[in-house]
């Protein structure tokens, strides 16, 4: 918890976190912008890889043996927790906090679903079918969030060309001499 209090401190409240959104929403963009991306990167990547060490000590904590495969059957957990959190697959969104209430969730899922008696393998499953609810779900509120602009977009440009055309009048009138107005 002490880790996600300080990485959602870099990321939301510091202008290296802005910048790794602003990379993560367009790339060429945030270089246009004056982010420096490749430095940018290079630091994600160094965090990304100290947090994985850490997370390496701690689960080989536990263990007599390491090996390269150890935390294979965690991979699924995770990027359903970092999806149902909140965060774009295609990047420029999320928060550390969604992900995670969604880490919590999933492991009061997990433990419900053993309790319940289910096995390994249908927990699983429950775990792929949630990733798919939550990829599904987060596509349709997207698609309709676009649809909805795409609306506001068109009626803002009907309702722009309608009125351009009584205020090029105005103009005109406004712009003859007061004598003419007068006819």
């Amino acid at each position: 918890m002490i880790c996600a209090a300080i990485l959602a401190f870099i990321i939301h409240l510091t202008g290296f976190g802005k910048a790794v959104f602003a990379i993560g929403g367009n790339r060429q963009a945030a270089r246009f912008s004056g982010v420096p991306v490749a430095r940018t990167r290079m630091l994600v990547f160094v965090i990304a890889g100290i947090f994985s060490a850490l997370a390496a000590i701690f689960y080989l904590g536990n263990f007599d043996t390491a090996q390269a495969n150890m935390a294979a059957d965690q991979l699924l957990p995770a990027i359903t927790a970092v999806i149902l959190g909140g965060v774009s697959a295609y990047g420029g969104t999320g928060t550390i906090p969604g992900v995670v209430l969604a880490l919590i969730l999933l492991q009061v899922l997990e433990t419900g679903l053993g309790v319940a008696g289910l096995s390994g393998q249908e927990q699983t499953i429950s775990v792929g079918i949630l990733l798919i609810i939550a990829i599904s779900g987060g596509a349709a509120i997207n698609t309709v969030r676009n649809l909805s602009r795409r609306r506001e977009q068109r009626e803002s440009i009907a309702f722009a060309e309608t009125e351009e055309v009584p205020q090029a009048a105005a103009i005109n009138v406004e712009a003859q001499p007061a004598h003419e107005q007068e006819r």
